[in-house]
């Protein structure tokens, strides 16, 4: 029991630390906003990684964050005044996966390959230029000029499996992306291919291309071919 005369320093200290661990990891709805610790913030992320059982992403868990920090902010009366779920010491715990690349040669051996197949311009322009997928996908016939792409609109899908046609999100996003040579020729005997085979049948909005897009295909398309 704690206070006991035979009681270690050493022991009292491990109390102090299993009970802030206790006090950090209580639903911070049960706690005064003026009370409220940046340690308390960090506790509640922290269990917000399995939820009834159910892993949360770290984008749910971010998107949370930030709605917690705006409510946050329209109170008065905050700890020193400052919001504590902005707090340095609050962030995401995501284990990130190590990113893995092809060297030149696996490149080139992919170009070689898929050269003459429908989508062969489509992986020439994603390794020259470091595009999206969905970027790419959204370039039409007016956005090649000047030695290369203007980036003006993104497709992108959701969960039911319905193509959107939008802008890019940031300014910095619609640029322009110069093109080698070599890139620049492909995608010119794309365009004549493309003449030569005329309108097709499966040019709709809701496959996310039309006969203006460079690349005739949709994003279920391409996934099915990566």
């Amino acid at each position: 029991m704690r206070g006991s005369y035979d009681e270690k320093p050493e022991d009292r200290k491990r109390l102090a630390v299993w009970e802030q661990k206790q006090a950090n990891a209580q639903p911070i709805a049960t706690k005064k906003v003026r009370e409220l610790t940046d340690k308390q913030v960090q506790a509640w992320v922290d269990s917000l990684k399995r939820v009834d059982g159910l892993k949360m992403s770290a984008s749910s868990r971010h998107r949370m964050l930030v709605m917690l920090r705006a409510i946050l902010d329209s109170f008065e009366g905050l700890p020193n005044g400052k919001n504590p779920a902005k707090s340095k010491q609050v962030r995401l715990k995501v284990k990130r996966r190590k990113m893995t690349t092809w060297n030149v040669e696996q490149a080139k051996k992919l170009l070689e390959a898929t050269e003459d197949e429908p989508l062969g311009v489509l992986w020439r322009l994603l390794v020259a230029s470091g595009l999206r997928r969905g970027e790419a996908l959204g370039l039409q016939w007016s956005d090649v000029r000047d030695g290369g792409v203007y980036v003006e609109r993104n497709v992108s899908d959701n969960s039911r499996e319905r193509v959107r046609v939008g802008t890019p999100k940031t300014e910095e996003s619609r640029r322009f992306v110069p093109l080698g040579a070599a890139t620049l020729a492909a995608i010119e005997r794309h365009r004549e291919k493309q003449q030569l085979e005329g309108p097709q049948k499966t040019q709709s909005a809701s496959h996310g291309h039309s006969p203006s897009n460079i690349i005739r295909a949709g994003i279920s398309e391409t996934k099915s071919r990566a």
